[in-house]
C-alpha cells in the first residue's frame, strides 16, 4: 500500500481513478479494530488479488486529508474505513467489522 498523506497525492489518487478503481484504506494505529481490518486488506494486496492501486492513510498523521477525503467524496469519515473510489466518486465504502478482503474484491470486478 503507498501512503497517503499530502495534498499532491490525493490529487492523483483522484486522477488515477479516472482510469481504473483505487482502493483507500483510512487507519488508525491506536485502534484494534482498525488493525485487524488492516491485516483482512493487506491479504489483498499479497495475494496479488487485485491488479489496482492501494493507499493507505493513516489518521493521527493526516487528518487534514482524512477530512478532505470525506468532504470531497461526501462520504461520513470512519476509521477504519475502505473505500473503491472510481472517477472521483466513491463507488464503495465499508468500516468497522464490515471490511471484508472477499467483498473488497468482489466490489472492484464492479468498478472495473
Amino acid at each position: 500500500m503507498k501512503s497517503l498523506h499530502k495534498p499532491e497525492v490525493w490529487e492523483k489518487v483522484l486522477n488515477e481513478s479516472k482510469d481504473q478503481p483505487v482502493i483507500l484504506f483510512k487507519h488508525s494505529n491506536s485502534c484494534p479494530v482498525s488493525a485487524d481490518a488492516h491485516k483482512r486488506i493487506k491479504k489483498l494486496d499479497r495475494q496479488d488479488v487485485i491488479s489496482e492501486s492501494m493507499y493507505i492513510v493513516i489518521v493521527q498523521n493526516a487528518k487534514e486529508i482524512s477530512d478532505r477525503i470525506a468532504e470531497e467524496l461526501d462520504v461520513k469519515h470512519e476509521s477504519p474505513q475502505i473505500l473503491i473510489i472510481r472517477n472521483e466518486k466513491a463507488v464503495y465504502h465499508a468500516s468497522h467489522g464490515d471490511i471484508k478482503a472477499d467483498e473488497v474484491a468482489q466490489e472492484l470486478i464492479k468498478a472495473r
